[in-house]
């Protein structure tokens, strides 16, 4: 079996949605290599539609299974949500759990929303140095 990997990461969400205060990334690689010792291949920055086509896997192998992950935020549709400042979850989280630069979080932050993404960016936020984090539900806003 072999999984394709757009990222240059194994673990899809788990990696990159989940903070390590919830879900350490030692544990993960852990988990990923159990998996890679099961005998799966695991190719990484590997986009299909871009550098593999579905054709190609269809003559390679005798299924193909398609788990397309969907690492966006759903967005509210109300006026003023793409000014600058203005974050999402998936990617506020995504961004800050990369290696690279973490994502800019003012002395008072409120996140919008009541789920784990919310609380995850709650938590995150706070972490990264903001000194109040507020939570309102999207109905509230």
């Amino acid at each position: 079996m072999t999984v394709y990997e757009a990222s240059a990461s194994a673990g899809g969400m788990l990696l990159w949605g989940i903070p390590a205060y919830r879900l350490p990334k030692e544990i993960l690689a852990y988990e990923v290599e159990l998996i890679r010792r099961r005998g799966v291949r695991i190719i990484l920055n590997c986009r299909i539609g871009r550098d593999k086509t579905i054709e190609e896997l269809k003559s390679e192998n005798a299924a193909v299974f398609i788990s397309a992950g969907a690492h966006v935020s759903r967005k509210l549709g109300v006026p003023g949500e793409e000014t600058p400042g203005v974050d999402f979850g998936v990617e506020f989280l995504r961004q800050a759990g990369s290696k690279g630069d973490k994502p800019h979080v003012g002395r008072h932050v409120l996140v919008i929303g009541g789920g784990n993404v919310a609380i995850d960016v709650a938590r995150t936020a706070l972490r990264l140095g903001a000194k109040q984090v507020e939570m309102v539900g999207p109905g509230e806003a």
